[in-house]
């Protein structure tokens, strides 16, 4: 998964919950990585579980808000970047405004 998911997760909880919450995280669970991140690397789907449901078992709250949060701050961050870099507001060709679904597997 890259390594900006679990940035962001980092920042979320800093924002929300206070700086040491993610060092709580760190110090409780068993990372391959040894939580350590960067925006640009790439790390096991795996670790983002164990960070999201620790998180949230110290923060007693529902890990499925914590998810919401972060897809939101997720969104955000992807939007933020495509404006930034100059792309067209819809990712659709000019004059078509409708995408069509395969349902082959």
């Amino acid at each position: 998964m890259k390594g900006f998911v679990f940035t962001e997760l980092t920042e979320l909880a800093e924002r929300k919950f206070g700086e040491d919450a993610m060092d709580n995280v760190f110090d409780n669970v068993e990372l391959s990585s040894g939580g350590a991140y960067t925006s640009v690397g790439y790390y096991a789907a795996e670790e983002l579980n164990t960070l999201v449901v620790e998180l949230a078992k110290r923060q007693s709250i529902c890990p499925q808000v914590l998810v919401h949060g972060l897809g939101e701050k997720l969104f955000k961050f992807v939007d933020d970047r495509r404006k930034s870099s100059g792309e067209p507001d819809s990712p659709l060709p000019a004059g078509n405004n409708t995408l069509s679904w395969s349902r082959e597997a």
